[in-house]
């Protein structure tokens, strides 16, 4: 064989190989997972899907505008409602986790210079409280709730209850049907003169801003655990919200600025204007029932002379699981690949 011929050959077999090698890295890399965070549960990775857009909410015990006056840690409110606002960006399904402001967490108690002498656990609901402003306040809670759920949040709202009222006479009301028998001590009337109301489960009532805070901020702190009853009022509320909101913003995505005048001094936020129309638009225009929402599974306890709220670790990690994690499918190689 001549010279030429064996030089030729020797060419055609280094491009085989060179092409084979760079089908077989594609075969490889083609969908490989490579930089998703993943939970490692029973000998199973779980990877962390990449279409869940997460909002965290937070209700803040204030009646005036949100802001730390003072810059004080202990001055800047606790945060009574705490819940993860989940879409997903493929099916349009929302999730909205719910948190009892009582459940026991690794809190950190230096405003934020995590110091592990200062990190203790106590009542989820302090955690904003150990900060100086409204943004510090909700950027500590956003992570204690990272680190709880396992997941990352993209952004956060904190809005005082203050501004429940104005927002709610801005929609003309909301029609509220009560999932459960509910009695509330009711100061709207005469403060100085309180009495009791009573709501009967199936019955819907519309209420003004000044009816709908009595009815989810009110709690008889005389007795224990109380708190899981209001966490029923206010998801009966988010629901009636929800849909009256839909119904004022329809197809006209653009009229959710509407709200930003009436809602801006109780609201610190770190989404932008560009993000919020589209957020608004992603929200409303997802498949939502009552179904949706879904409470931290737990049992309500006694934690240092106050209400708290154990919770069930194994039961949670299963809804996490199941709503922000998958398992991959593996290819011929065994390698795993997502599509």
């Amino acid at each position: 064989m001549s010279k030429k011929k064996i030089v030729l050959l020797i060419v055609l077999a280094v491009l085989l190989l060179c092409t084979a090698g760079i089908i077989l890295y594609k075969i490889i890399t083609d969908g490989m997972i490579t930089n998703r965070k993943y939970l490692v549960v029973d000998d199973t990775k779980y990877y962390m899907k990449d279409n869940m857009y997460n909002i965290l909410v937070l209700g803040i015990d204030k009646d005036g505008p949100i802001e730390n006056e003072t810059g004080n840690i202990g001055d800047n409110g606790q945060s009574d409602v705490i819940v993860v606002l989940s879409i997903d960006k493929e099916t349009g399904e929302i999730k909205i986790i719910e948190i009892p402001r009582d459940s026991i967490v690794p809190v950190d108690e230096s405003g934020g210079k995590g110091l592990s002498n200062y990190i203790k656990d106590e009542q989820l609901c302090l955690q904003y409280a150990y900060a100086r402003s409204s943004a510090e306040g909700a950027e500590l809670t956003k992570k204690t709730v990272e680190d709880l759920l396992n997941i990352d949040i993209n952004n956060y709202v904190a809005i005082s209850f203050g501004g429940l009222a104005d927002i709610v006479d801005f929609v003309d009301g909301v029609d509220i049907t009560f999932s459960h028998n509910y009695r509330i001590f009711s100061k709207i009337h005469d403060p100085s003169d309180p009495h009791w109301i009573n709501y009967k489960a199936g019955d819907t009532q519309h209420m003004c801003g000044t009816q709908v805070l009595d009815f989810v901020q009110y709690r008889d702190t005389s007795i224990h655990y109380t708190n899981m009853e209001r966490m029923d009022r206010e998801k009966d509320f988010v629901n009636a919200f929800i849909n009256k909101a839909k119904e004022y913003i329809k197809e006209d995505y653009s009229k959710a600025t509407d709200f930003m005048p009436v809602i801006s001094p109780y609201m610190t936020t770190d989404i932008n204007p560009t993000q919020y129309v589209e957020l608004i638009s992603l929200a409303l225009s997802a498949k939502y029932n009552m179904d949706n929402i879904i409470k931290v599974p737990g049992e309500s306890m006694d934690w240092n002379e106050h209400d708290g709220y154990m919770i069930d670790k194994d039961e949670l990690l299963k809804i996490i699981l199941s709503i922000y994690y998958f398992i991959p499918e593996k290819n011929f190689l065994g390698v795993e690949v997502v599509e």
